[in-house]
Formats: structure tokens, sequence, C-alpha cells
């Protein structure tokens, strides 16, 4: 008996597999980009200088999606505690300093109610492991159903391997580990610090480029979405712009989100398009 051929013809195709829905954000401007896509597995990068937001960004992103699905956060920087105070203070626009010095007076019953729904949250955060990307697979293989894995940040992981070659190795595991779960992966990583010097030299270079990463033709590569922020907050404090310069399966473009920094809290902002 003969196997089955493994080609398909277009004739056997069903089209309705392949169509693509996005997986909320929270966003409505990051979904009007189909960032977050359902069935793409997609490997997402979301890059920025040190004090934009990144991780906030990222963070918030994980709180909404494990409104419904489990969602994995792997932190190397901040602790399960501090990372649930931020996330308490955006959703719920509770100044974060007020939760951390528990100094909550007028904000007592928004803080408990707050903590009921936190409690609602499928959203498992990892602040205690090897940085290794066996550590992180292992991790997720304990996890079922996962709708978006967190790695805040790359560069942490990228100090256990040398050079480029450690990067590609990185870039190329997170995003098989995207396909074998079947959900996307968000990757927060630094952008070097050379992209402020050229901005002050020449004002007309403004959005961030590959080269301002470190292992950049690996992310690059590997990449299917590619997320830069910017901000100048002597100039716009509340505003912080969002680039996206790669988006495999949908499309590229600029948008502005506010930020409110007593909340730590990114938000949509109306008619945000500026470019």
């Amino acid at each position: 008996m003969m196997s089955k051929r493994p080609w398909k013809y277009p004739r056997e195709i069903d089209f309705d597999s392949t169509k693509i829905e996005t997986e909320p954000s929270g966003f409505k401007s990051l979904d009007e980009f189909m960032v977050f896509k359902k069935n793409t597995y997609e490997l997402i990068t979301l890059a920025a200088l040190p004090g934009v937001g990144k991780s906030q960004l990222a963070l918030q992103i994980a709180g909404f999606v494990s409104e419904k699905k489990e969602v994995l956060y792997f932190s190397t920087e901040m602790s399960a505690n501090i990372l649930t105070a931020r996330l308490c203070a955006a959703r719920y626009s509770i100044p974060l300093k007020s939760i951390l010095t528990r100094d909550l007076a007028e904000n007592q019953v928004r803080f408990e109610d707050a903590q009921l729904d936190l409690d609602l949250l499928k959203l498992g955060i990892v602040d205690d492991f090897p940085k290794s990307i066996d550590s992180v697979y292992k991790i997720c293989d304990q996890a079922q159903g996962l709708g978006l894995i967190v790695i805040d940040q790359m560069p942490q992981f990228v100090e256990s391997f040398e050079g480029y070659e450690g990067i590609n190795r990185l870039t190329a595991s997170f995003k098989t580990l995207a396909q074998k779960k079947k959900c996307p992966v968000l990757m927060v990583a630094q952008l070097n610090r050379s992209m402020q010097n050229r901005r002050r030299s020449d004002e007309s270079t403004q959005r961030p480029m590959y080269s301002d990463l470190k292992g950049s033709s690996s992310i690059e590569q590997d990449s299917d979405i590619v997320m830069f922020l910017t901000a100048d907050r002597d100039v716009n404090p509340n505003t912080t712009h969002v680039h996206i310069v790669k988006n495999k399966n949908g499309r590229t473009g600029d948008f502005n989100l506010q930020w409110l920094s007593t909340f730590v809290q990114f938000n949509d902002f109306q008619g945000d398009l500026f470019r």
C-alpha cells in the first residue's frame, strides 16, 4: 500500500483554516496591526531603551491575555511581588507608590477589589529560574493551553552565551518555542544607547533601526514581528511612540500610546496614528 503523498494541491486546501484572527491584547492600536494572532505562533520582539516602559507594556498585555488564557511571564529583573504591584496599579489606576508603601487611604476599597480580580488571572510569573533556554522549555512544558509566553528580558539570557552565536541560538529557540506551544512568544529586548547619541547629533533620525539592537541580524531574521518603543518624556511626558517595523502577515506602521507614570499605565490614544 502506498503511503499518503506529503504534498497538497491548491484544490485540497481549506482556506478557512488559514484565516488569521487577532488575539486581543488589551490595546486597540496593537490589535489593528494584528500584532497578536491566534494561529500563526509568532515570535514578537519588543525593544526600547531603559526606562521607556517595554516591560510594563509586556506586563499589561500579559495581564489582559491571562483573563481568558494561561500566560507564563519569565522575569529576569523584577520580582513577582513588584510585578504584581505594577500590574495592580496599571489595571486599576491606583498610584504605584501608594501600593508599595501601603499608604492606600482613599484607594483602600479599590485596592481590595483589585486583589480579588487579580486572583482570577491565569498569569504565572516565573522570577526565580536558571537563565537558560532549557529551563524555559521545561517550565513551559508543565503548562497547558498557553495563550502567551513573555521573556523579559533577553539580554539576561545572552550573558550565558558568547557573542552573536548566543543570540542566534536564543532567537531561534524562542521561535521554536512559539511553534511548539502554539502561542505567541513576546521577547523583550534592549536598544543600544548609541541610538541616543545618533538622535542628538541628527534630529531627523527619530526612528530606531535594526542596527540599534544587539544581535540585530538574528532578531530581524527570526522575529515575525519587531516593535520599537521611543519616548521623549521632557517634551511629551504622557506619550510613547510605537514603531512596528516588521510584521509578518500584517502591516507595519507607527502609533502613539498614552503613558501615565503615576499608575505605570499604558492606554490607547484616540486618533493615535501619527504617520
